[in-house]
């Protein structure tokens, strides 16, 4: 099954946001597929694409309709398929590698078929080290928060790595905090 299912005009997208979820402009143009069944129970799919803010399909996108619905029939190239979704309302959920996530509303309506198409933003897993100044040596346990939108523990040798990928600008504020150490 592979039918291009595009909009019906040429509305702008709405936009979402999410806290550490990026602002993901989101395409949610519902495209009958066939006519709608007389069954309102009937189940509906979602298709749709991921692309760069650049507008470059990302080929290594995952997702997941949450609650938890549906069947992922197809997740190659820069679309996916989601069968026998019961209808209803339900955030999506986009990750890739080296993308921040985006999550957005979803509308499935019986017996349709909804194309949603996300764009994501590049971001950052930072990663490091948390040393104590006077003898080099690593901080264990030691909390690194970064502006907000993700934190982490250091290892005992006092390497860290975010727990996510996070929007760059995350990194204009970090914070590393210790019960046995000032506040930095």
């Amino acid at each position: 099954f592979h039918q291009q299912v595009g909009p019906a005009d040429q509305r702008e997208p709405d936009r979402v946001s999410g806290p550490g979820l990026g602002d993901a402009p989101v395409t949610d143009l519902d495209a009958a597929v066939e006519d709608a069944p007389e069954d309102p129970t009937a189940p509906g799919r979602v298709r749709g694409r991921a692309l760069s803010r650049a507008g470059h399909p990302i080929p290594t996108v995952q997702m997941r309709l949450v609650p938890g619905a549906g069947t992922l029939v197809r997740a190659q190239g820069d679309d996916w398929l989601i069968e026998d979704v019961p209808p209803g309302s339900y955030q999506l959920e986009v990750w890739a590698e080296e993308f921040v996530a985006a999550r957005s509303e979803v509308v499935v309506r019986p017996g349709r078929s909804t194309w949603h198409e996300v764009r994501l933003q590049r971001g950052v897993r930072p990663r490091g080290k948390i040393v104590d100044e006077t003898d080099q040596r690593g901080v264990a346990d030691a909390l690194i928060e970064f502006s907000g939108t993700a934190r982490t523990r250091s290892q005992i040798d006092g390497t860290f790595t975010a727990p996510y990928v996070i929007p760059r600008t995350a990194l204009d504020q970090i914070t590393v905090s210790h019960p046995s150490y000032d506040r930095y």
